[in-house]
């Protein structure tokens, strides 16, 4: 039984690239002739996400690159306001498309997430683009196992409550900082050695806890501001080439930073009431984490070394 949960574990870890963010910005502009420019981040273009005319719509003017293939301009022929928007992709798009929809009265932003339809004409909450960004935040950082080990060994170490917020702040800090300076392109690294330093960074987590008895805090505070850093530049990937203009990509940047802390905050809650409620001695419980996450963080290391040739 044990080795079929830990096949199961590894292999539910074999897919994991918990950092990459699909994200295109679509921006459509109505007139006699409606223009539709599409902006996609190289993680949105490998699925080819293409806006689809909608109902009273024909193309008239097919795709064509503007800067590179990840810019796309096209043009359509509509009998009515457009009321809604779909997509078409390749694959499973677990992205956020973030549309501007611009016409004589005025502008109407709209954020679809995993390519869902947009509707333009009616206020959902959830594709607003304020809310969606939220939402986007807090998912994306719930989908991220390497991050979310790292923060549960932070929660299970530190059993203090000085200690540990000391070490969050510290964390939290470090990824919100590399987060804005990679979106506004300031620092550009090329992803996969990113995403296999933070594959190491969580094998070193889990080595210093490994050494020290939980409560202890031997693991440096300006180590975890570090860890905090590579973290950061992996949250904000997908901010790269999304053809976000300056005040929106302040806006985009921040909402989905708060959505990251505000999913950070929930997890860090759930593990510690989680460890405090197990019948487990603190010492137990820290050590198989501790193995655990070294051990798919290890996992992760060879997985994504092997993508480094083409970084």
């Amino acid at each position: 039984m044990r080795r079929i949960l830990i096949a199961v574990v590894f292999l539910a870890a074999l897919p994991a690239q918990a950092h990459r963010m699909a994200l295109a910005r679509v921006v459509i502009t109505e007139g006699a002739t409606t223009v539709v420019q599409v902006a996609m981040n190289p993680q949105a273009a490998k699925h080819r996400l293409r806006p689809l005319p909608p109902p009273g719509c024909v193309q008239t003017q097919a795709w064509r690159s503007t800067i590179d293939p990840m810019h796309l301009r096209g043009a359509w022929l509509c009998e009515a306001p457009i009321q809604t928007l779909r997509f078409s992709t390749q694959g499973r798009f677990e992205g956020t498309v973030l549309a501007r929809l611009e016409t004589q009265d005025g502008a109407i932003e709209r954020l679809s997430r995993h390519g869902a339809a947009l509707h333009f004409s009616t206020e959902r909450v959830a594709q607003t683009a304020a809310a969606g960004q939220l939402l986007a935040g807090m998912t994306h950082l719930l989908s991220g196992w390497d991050h979310l080990l790292l923060i549960a060994l932070l929660a299970l170490h530190f059993r203090g409550l000085v200690p540990l917020l000391r070490a969050t702040v510290s964390f939290t800090a470090g990824h919100a900082l590399s987060l804005g300076l990679a979106a506004f392109g300031l620092v550009a690294l090329p992803l996969p050695p990113v995403e296999a330093c933070i594959a190491l960074s969580l094998m070193i987590m889990a080595w210093h806890c490994l050494r020290e008895a939980p409560g202890q805090g031997a693991v440096p505070i300006a180590l975890l501001g570090a860890f905090g850093l590579l973290h950061g530049l992996g949250l904000a990937s997908g901010f790269a080439a999304a053809g976000l203009q300056r005040w929106d990509l302040v806006g985009a940047v921040l909402l989905f930073n708060i959505g990251v802390e505000l999913a950070q905050l929930l997890w860090l809650g759930v593990v510690i009431l989680a460890t405090r409620a197990l019948p487990l001695a603190p010492r137990l419980s820290h050590d198989i984490l501790a193995y655990s996450a070294g051990g798919l963080a290890a996992f992760w290391l060879i997985q994504r070394s092997t993508t480094l040739g083409g970084a």
